[in-house]
């Protein structure tokens, strides 16, 4: 067995990936002499020392670092010559190290060790350099720290002269000295990243770096780096300047154009802007973890072969299940040659169909009750087509009716795209007034349509805006065509960086490759190298190779499963000599690093395909050519059995598909005399799951497609993980033995995540998509418990696109009422929970309680509407006696007046129709305030909640000729001839749960008739609607209370409820869930602990909250008695900002750029960021400190093992 070891030791240069089946791999430092013969080991349990190694990774990749430090402690000592032991207990103590687990001293004994194993490792030396940072970071200014500094060149300078043609070494050789106080350091740390800029000349985070150190330093030489950089950032220009409305070749210019002049000032101020706005792209973020490898890559998973090898009887022995071969008889006589093949419930009647393609005709043949087949629909060819896919294109489930939620498991009829050298052809399937099966050729009359010779397509959601795309595999190249609604489809590959011209790809998979939550793409062909297109955001991807210079490895057919149960997707590749096995780890969001290969067959093939043949909770393998067939079964470790044989003959296509519906996949094999089933009877024998996931809960809310294609379906259950992407209505899982399963989690291509727990086996599940929310949670004490009460900054969203490339803005101050019995005191205090549960961060500046101390015949109400500052001012308006509007309407004439008499909870759903999410019909609440004597002040409030859209629905509808975005409500009255005219555009609304607006609507009246309507398209649901007449204002006493106390720690997710229909969600404070629940965001949050200095007063220190977070806030009470006959209520106030981490949110996917109060707009333009002072800074270093953790999101906590 070859050993399994990261991308970074001494045989590689920069990346572990080799080639597929058997071929050597590209040293990049001298050859390891040949191991010397295997000494004798009695005294080494292998049986034992594997489970405990492989317990001991686990818990390293689970952040569990004390525990895996005692695990690997032991496995050296029982292991004296093996590197494994003493490497990844270095890592274990380091990772500890820098989070408190373990010390120093701990850490630079294992160093000690490794390096006397590994003496000539360039990994080794790697993280002993690693270790001498960390100690650097933790120390304080000083001799101590500068002799740290000193032995971390050392260690880099020894990595550096076994390999020094790794750009990420020479990176963190300059990072590691690029704030020394000692001028030798400084010099040596330019000069290592010239080195670093010199290997990788594309990397935006390094020529970001290399341009604001030759600034500083006046080096003529930065007329080259802007050069550079201008080739690099070219592709970013056009989102940049949408994102960021900044011109980044401008900003290249005038630096070059200063620089020539020697006005460095200028070009200092430049060169901050470009680094303002390219660094938070994911580009330049992509960039940054490929220069700093996280820890994880460094571990060694195997044992030198000289050590121990997996014993021979921990393989378990296959068994093939029974396959039982029958000739299909089908009305095959139209279709001509047989080309290709899919699987399909077509008609939706709960039966396999099958689509086919040939040279005359495409043929949809419909399984019968008795597994009789015919033509339930035919297309004629006249082009060549060989190529199918059937999946929703068009969202034509059928409509819902009922309150939300409502539990349903729609279908949708699935289209089908047929592709080939003739082309593209979308074939719409429709049902007649006949009730019988239609297609219709969506792309007669689109560009689309007129493409020709498609090697290869899939269908994908990669800008993630809820409808499927296409990427195309032509002879010209790779393409990209995004759906922007009702079937249309538009060419936006020039806003991405496509492969360069070379042999063409044959083979596309979309898949979140690298675990960051978007869609990125494989691509491979017969003469074209192993690539990817990695998904950048906001409709942008990037060619990256997949070897990263390792070697070339061409592919002409190609799996993405998960073969080994780690959590990392592994990549199945067929050549022309067989198929290979390419195991990956995932050790962060956003790196994927490929660590071994091996041979699994050496026949012959063409295509391939992948699926649990026998239920055994492994994937297993067909693959095929005109020679054959074969079925490979995998065991869920890695590796395969034996190939076996299937009596098929010359197969033209094939696919794995549950035809006969008992629980098992079959196998359908296409060849030049028809069809072949080779029905599998393991039926009864292992357990089985078919998932059946619906992306909305109706057909129009447009978060994500029908079937969630591209999204991932997760499967849990005895400790062994299985991962699949969906590709079609059905997704397959075997259990094994496993009479019960865990947990199923779909994490839709929108990024949300949704878990099913202890899913029964043998049956189908629907699972509706769940929502994501927005804003943080405020929890308030009623006297006996915490109750929910309310969510806050809804006027302040960071990066919320209105549109594509149109940005909300953003208010970052709120009043919000509390009333006093919903605030009761406690140990004569106020205590208040403020909990971030949903997918975002929340900034917050200030949090302050004012005591509302009033009459008790008067409410008080603030002005709680998201809008501009001169709508939504600060004010305690005071409401003696309430009126109530003579007649209220909404849009078809119905009297609604009773659903909003009062604040009761029964909310009014004023329109019949939604189109998405957020967005309805027009509809409008109309109110006669009756007869008035002349009045000189009237102030409307408006009680009710928003259901909202959010960023990707905004940009989706944006593009969609059809839909306009929704509209806020705004203001009608009849003018003197009774027409009724707009009379304010906009109002402001309620932001996110119940809040109450206050509106002056004085002047709002033609004479004598005081009638008006709010009318918007937003979905708004209307709780109570009053009015007041020319009162004066009421005597109040408002008293800020002295914040005492304020500790953030981290708390969970509380359990929803939904109380009544068209009431908005509330969540129950009791019952509370730690399990991870979001994908986790990039930057860095405000360690726990006190957090009060932070929350005191508005300084742009924020405290900076995380999903799963919470800080509880104290209020002293008020000295003093109320007067007899008052009561007290209360304002919240908060400064703050919220960000969500939609992918099409801007910057959403991470935490920084941090806000603040004075900024004109976000993202802030490259010269308006916070004051750069020394007290932000030690801010930051003191509070900024904290990440989130992708471990405990993808593995849960538990230790994932095959």
């Amino acid at each position: 067995m070859k050993p399994r070891s990261g991308p970074y030791d001494v045989a590689l240069a920069a990346a572990a990936l080799l080639c597929c089946c058997g071929c050597p791999s590209k040293p990049a430092g001298p050859p390891t002499p040949p191991p010397a013969a295997a000494p004798a080991r009695a005294a080494i349990d292998c049986a034992t020392l594997w489970p405990q190694k492989n317990l001991a990774v686990g818990l390293l990749e689970n952040e569990k670092y004390a525990e895996a430090a005692q695990a690997f402690q032991e496995i050296a000592a029982a292991t004296p010559s093996d590197p494994l032991g003493s490497r990844n207990l270095v890592i274990a103590r380091l990772q500890g190290f820098k989070s408190g687990q373990a010390s120093l001293a701990e850490a630079e004994a294992a160093v000690e060790e490794m390096l006397a194993r590994e003496p000539q490792s360039l990994a080794a030396w790697w993280l002993a350099a690693r270790v001498a940072v960390t100690a650097v970071e933790q120390s304080p200014e000083g001799s101590e720290r500068d002799a740290l500094r000193q032995k971390a060149v050392e260690r880099f300078d020894r990595a550096l002269a076994l390999n020094g043609d790794i750009a990420a070494l020479h990176y963190e050789l300059f990072d590691a000295l690029r704030y020394s106080t000692s001028p030798d350091q400084l010099d040596r740390s330019r000069r290592a990243l010239q080195e670093a800029q010199r290997l990788a000349p594309e990397n935006l985070f390094v020529l970001s770096d290399l341009l604001a150190v030759q600034a500083e330093q006046q080096d003529a030489g930065i007329a080259q780096s802007l050069s550079q950089l201008a080739q690099v950032a070219a592709p970013l220009r056009e989102g940049v300047q949408k994102r960021a409305r900044v011109d980044v070749q401008n900003l290249i210019d005038e630096a070059t154009a200063a620089a020539t002049a020697g006005t460095w000032p200028v070009v200092n101020a430049r060169v901050r802007a470009l680094g303002a706005v390219l660094r938070p792209e994911e580009q330049a973020q992509s960039d940054r973890r490929r220069l700093m490898p996280h820890p994880l890559e460094f571990v060694l998973h195997d044992f030198q072969a000289t050590t121990c090898l997996p014993s021979s009887q921990s393989v378990p022995t296959l068994t093939m299940p029974t396959l039982t071969r029958s000739q299909l008889v089908a009305p095959l006589d139209d279709l001509g040659e047989l080309r290709g093949m899919t699987t399909v419930d077509f008609n939706l009647d709960g039966r396999m169909d099958i689509i086919c393609v040939g040279a005359k005709s495409l043929v949809v043949l419909q399984q019968s009750e008795t597994a009789t087949w015919g033509a339930a629909a035919q297309w004629p060819l006249a082009a060549e087509y060989n190529r199918l896919v059937a999946v929703d294109f068009d969202r034509d489930a059928t409509e819902a009716a009922g309150p939300r939620p409502v539990e349903i498991c729609q279908d949708a009829d699935p289209d089908v795209l047929a592709f080939g050298p003739g082309g593209v052809l979308l074939l719409r399937n429709d049902v007649d007034e006949n009730g019988q099966r239609t297609l219709s050729n969506t792309l007669a009359d689109q560009p689309l349509g007129e493409i020709r010779d498609v090697l290869a397509a899939t269908p994908a959601d990669f800008d993630h805006d809820g409808d499927l795309d296409l990427v195309l595999s032509t002879a010209a190249g790779i393409q990209l065509w995004s759906q922007q609604g009702a079937l249309r489809f538009v060419d936006v590959s020039a806003q991405s960086q496509l492969p360069p011209d070379g042999p063409p790809f044959t083979k596309v998979i979309a898949v979140d490759l690298d675990r960051d939550v978007d869609l990125d793409v494989v691509v491979v062909g017969p003469d074209a190298p192993l690539g990817w297109l990695e998904n950048l955001r906001h409709g942008e991807l990037r060619y990256r190779d997949l070897l990263e210079g390792a070697g070339s490895s061409t592919t002409q057919s190609l799996a993405v499963i998960e073969a080994d149960g780690n959590v990392s997707w592994d990549l199945v590749v067929g050549k022309s000599d067989g198929l290979g096995l390419l195991l990956s780890d995932t050790p962060d969001r956003g790196t994927i690093r490929f660590r071994q290969q091996s041979a699994i067959v050496r026949n012959a093939g063409d295509n391939l395909s992948a699926g649990d043949l026998n239920n055994d909770a492994a994937m297993d393998l067909l693959f095929w050519s005109a020679e054959g067939m074969l079925c490979i079964l995998g065991r869920g470790d890695g590796t395969f059995s034996p190939a076996i044989k299937l009596d098929a003959g010359p197969v033209v296509d094939a696919a794995l598909a549950d035809v006969d519906a008992d629980g098992d996949l079959d196998v359908l094999a296409m060849t030049a005399a028809g069809f072949a089933l080779h029905r599998n009877e393991l039926a009864g024998e292992a357990g089985w799951l078919t998932v059946r996931v619906r992306g909305i809960e109706d057909p129009q809310s447009g978060r994500v497609n029908q079937y969630g294609v591209g999204s991932l379906v997760e499967l849990r259950s005895g400790g062994r993980y299985q991962a699949q992407v969906i590709t079609g209505p059905t997704t397959h899982f075997g259990l094994g033995s496993q009479s019960q399963v865990d947990s199923l989690r779909v994490l839709w291509t929108n990024g949300v995540p949704q878990v099913v727990m202890n899913p029964q086996p043998n049956q189908s599940v629907c699972e509706r998509m769940a929502l994501k929310g927005s804003c943080p949670y405020l929890y308030t004490w009623t006297g006996e418990r915490f109750e929910f009460f309310t969510d806050l900054l809804w006027a302040a969203p960071l990066g919320l696109q209105l549109a594509d490339g149109v940005l909300a803005p953003s208010r970052p101050w709120e009043y919000l009422l509390v009333p006093g019995e919903a605030c009761q005191p406690r140990d004569g205090r106020y205590e208040l929970q403020i909990t971030e549960e949903l997918w975002e961060a929340a900034y917050f500046d200030q949090v302050e309680l004012l005591a509302i101390d009033h009459p008790a015949d008067v409410e008080v109400f603030s002005n709680e509407k998201v809008g501009p500052a001169e709508i939504a001012e600060m004010k305690v308006h005071t409401v003696r006696q309430r009126r109530t509007p003579v007649a209220a309407r909404d849009q078809r004439g119905r009297d609604v007046l009773d659903q909003i008499r009062g604040i009761d909870g029964n909310y009014l759903k004023a329109f019949d129709r939604e189109l998405r999410q957020g967005l309805t019909e027009p509809h409008y609440l109309e109110l006669d305030l009756g007869p008035l004597e002349q009045p000189q002040r009237i102030m409307l409030f408006l009680t009710g909640w928003i259901y909202p859209t959010d960023t990707s629905l905004n940009v989706a509808l944006s593009q969609d000729p059809d839909l306009d975005g929704p509209r806020p409500p705004s203001l009608w009255t009849p003018d003197e001839r009774g027409a009724w005219r707009e009379v304010r555009p906009f109002l402001g609304f309620p932001g996110g749960k119940t809040k109450t607006i206050a509106i002056d609507v004085s002047d709002a009246f033609a004479a004598g008739d005081y009638r008006l309507r709010i009318a918007t398209t937003h979905e708004i649901y209307w709780d109570a609607a009053f009015f007041t007449v020319d009162e004066p204002p009421a005597d109040v006493r408002v008293t800020p209370l002295k914040l005492v106390a304020a500790d953030l720690h981290p708390r969970g997710f509380s359990q929803p409820h939904l109380p009544r229909p068209n009431a908005p969600e509330t969540y129950d404070y009791s019952q509370v869930s730690t399990q991870p629940k979001w994908p986790p965001m990039a930057g860095w949050f405000t360690r726990y602990g006190d957090v009060r200095e932070l929350l005191e007063t508005t300084d742009d220190r924020l405290l900076v909250m995380a999903s799963g977070d919470e800080v509880t806030v104290t209020f002293a009470a008020p000295p003093g008695e109320l007067p007899a006959g008052w009561r007290r209520d209360f304002f919240l106030h908060n400064v703050g900002w919220d960000k969500d981490a939609d992918l099409h949110t801007v910057y959403g996917q991470t935490v920084e750029p941090l806000p603040f109060v004075e900024m004109s707009r976000y993202p802030y333009p490259p010269d308006g960021g916070p004051a750069d002072s020394a007290a932000y800074r030690e801010y930051l270093r003191l509070y900024q400190t904290r990440a989130q953790s992708a471990a405990t999101f993808w593995r849960g906590g538990d230790v994932v093992s095959p």
